[in-house]
């Protein structure tokens, strides 16, 4: 193992634990266990009342394949899982796993990985009332595309990381949100 692989390795076990301390599980996970389909995007156009509403969402994030194109340029990755309780508000839950993961995302790239980049849980940006088309994010900092948005199968991805999903029927249903960092 290289001085380089060892500082990783650290990095990524610093992270893990970072991540519980914040009440979030998070486990290492290769970019090539990461499941990029066309199928996933379509599923935001022709399913979510969202859809071109925010600049979070598509048409405005990458495509799937340029999604590939981008993992296939790290070596590995943090999937972050938050458990939501039955009847807790998703979105308040969805907002505090988009903190976690920026907070991860930060400490990682002042520990030296500056390529590190989060991808959120989906849709729930929340920032502004809405978007201001023509003048860009307000937040670029704490602008991060979803998961879903660029493409990437969150249960297949989650699965290949040993972690088990199943689709929840009930709004007020416990369920899991997932996140993802990828670093170099």
């Amino acid at each position: 193992m290289t001085n380089e692989d060892r500082t990783a390795a650290m990095l990524m076990r610093r992270s893990i634990e970072q991540a519980r301390r914040l009440g979030v599980e998070a486990r290492t996970i290769k970019p090539a266990q990461v499941v990029v389909a066309e199928w996933v995007r379509l599923k935001c156009r022709y399913g979510c009342s969202g859809y071109g509403s925010d600049l979070l969402c598509p048409p405005h994030t990458p495509t799937p394949r340029e999604t590939r194109r981008v993992l296939d340029e790290y070596r590995c990755g943090l999937l972050l899982r938050l458990e939501v309780a039955a009847g807790a508000d998703v979105w308040e839950e969805s907002r505090r796993l988009t903190d976690v993961a920026l907070s991860l995302e930060r400490s990682l790239f002042l520990s030296g990985a500056y390529k590190a980049l989060a991808f959120t849980a989906g849709g729930f940006c929340r920032q502004c009332e809405s978007c201001e088309r023509g003048i860009g994010c307000r937040y670029p900092d704490r602008a991060r595309p979803p998961m879903t948005a660029c493409g990437i199968d969150v249960f297949s991805t989650a699965a290949n990381s040993g972690w088990s999903t199943k689709v929840v029927a009930d709004r007020d249903a416990s369920c899991h949100l997932f996140a993802l960092i990828l670093v170099d």
